[in-house]
């Protein structure tokens, strides 16, 4: 949790560094952590002709993101365990 606050206070103070004056979600610290913390759940903010969150709007993608988030935590949580749990001449056994 520290971590995350660190990270995200960096994060804040970047965003209000370059975009304070030139976007309102940037314009004060408060604002800046409800604009990441809604890009942190998937949204994305406005930019241009094109809206810049197009690639959300498909549910079968956000369903592989997650299920992909799933697997490659699963498969690290498995070789974390193989290395610290099981003997080295029974890996390969």
């Amino acid at each position: 949790m520290i971590l995350f606050l660190v990270l995200n206070f960096g994060f804040i103070a970047l965003g209000i560094a370059q975009f304070a004056s030139e976007r309102e979600e940037f314009s004060t610290p408060l604002r800046s952590f409800e604009t990441l913390w809604e890009m942190l759940l998937g949204s994305m903010i406005e930019s241009g002709d094109i809206p810049s969150s197009t690639w959300s709007y498909n549910a079968l993608i956000m369903v592989y993101l997650i299920f992909y988030n799933f697997f490659i935590f699963m498969y690290v949580c498995t070789r974390i365990h193989t290395r610290t749990h099981v003997p080295k001449y029974e890996r390969y056994t």
